[in-house]
């Protein structure tokens, strides 16, 4: 899963998000974006798991039922590199 915003508020995080499709899409890794602005319960619940509000892209993995925070795109950068 990877929450996103369709309105980044920095050119930083516009980046960030950028980066991470990408970076998903080249490895082929299966991706289901959610957008922020969109279903709020299905944001809310993101943001208790990750304990981050309002900074994005947060990556997270669902596996069956579990939903783990993964990190914000520092964490997803040092894999990428």
């Amino acid at each position: 899963l990877l929450l996103v915003t369709p309105n980044p508020s920095t050119s930083a995080q516009e980046n960030g998000q950028r980066k991470v499709r990408t970076w998903m899409q080249s490895k082929k890794i299966r991706v289901r974006e959610i957008d922020a602005t969109g279903d709020v319960a299905v944001r809310d619940e993101l943001f208790g798991i990750s304990g981050v509000r309002g900074n994005f892209p947060q990556t997270f993995i669902k596996e069956g039922d579990e939903v783990r925070f993964i990190g914000l795109y520092d964490v997803i950068e040092g894999m990428i590199e």
